[in-house]
């Protein structure tokens, strides 16, 4: 499923969607930098909605929540 969240991720600022819900089977961790290093800050369960806030680094989009 993860892989599915991803492409689905890098996707967004190619069509222009900017509401995402997300589609995973536990969480999804909200951080506070586009790292794996930096702290989370909250979690996302299966069909939160989050808007794509115009920027994206390596696998990560920065949203809104």
């Amino acid at each position: 499923m993860k892989k599915k969240l991803l492409i689905l991720l890098l996707l967004v600022p190619v069509l222009g969607i900017s509401q995402v819900k997300v589609n995973v089977k536990s969480y999804l961790n909200l951080r506070s930098e586009p790292n794996t290093n930096c702290r989370v800050i909250g979690k996302l369960t299966n069909s939160s909605e989050v808007y794509y806030a115009g920027e994206w680094i390596e696998g990560f989009i920065k949203v809104k929540h």
